[in-house]
């Protein structure tokens, strides 16, 4: 799976929350495998929505990764990742996964139970 992240400025932010993440589309944690060349490749370790890839990889047309100012990705590090249509979620909806970002991914994308 291929997501593209928009050029900074280009979203509003909102806060935050359990609301805002559960309105996306797409949501998954992993770990980097590859920083370079615009892109940063990541294996998924938790899909939360949208998908079953085992790895994502992040674009940009205009190089501002692996160094935007809502995130700094590393080889090694894991990351929560939000996207709608395709389009990756900034304003600390996708970040480095710490505990509390990790709470509120729990929250917004509840397990699925069988029926």
């Amino acid at each position: 799976m291929t997501l593209t992240v928009p050029a900074e400025g280009s979203d509003r932010c909102a806060a935050v929350g359990v609301d805002v993440l559960s309105g996306m589309h797409t949501a998954f944690e992993g770990t980097a495998i590859s920083v370079r060349d615009g892109q940063v490749e990541l294996r998924v370790d938790h899909w939360y929505r949208g998908g079953d890839a085992p790895t994502v990889r992040l674009r940009t047309a205009v190089h501002q990764l692996p160094q935007l100012s809502w995130v700094t990705f590393a080889t090694g590090r894991r990351y929560l990742v939000t996207a709608d249509k395709g389009q990756v979620s900034l304003c600390g909806a996708s970040a480095e996964a710490d505990l509390q970002l990790r709470r509120l991914y729990d929250r917004a994308f509840p397990p699925v139970s069988p029926k």
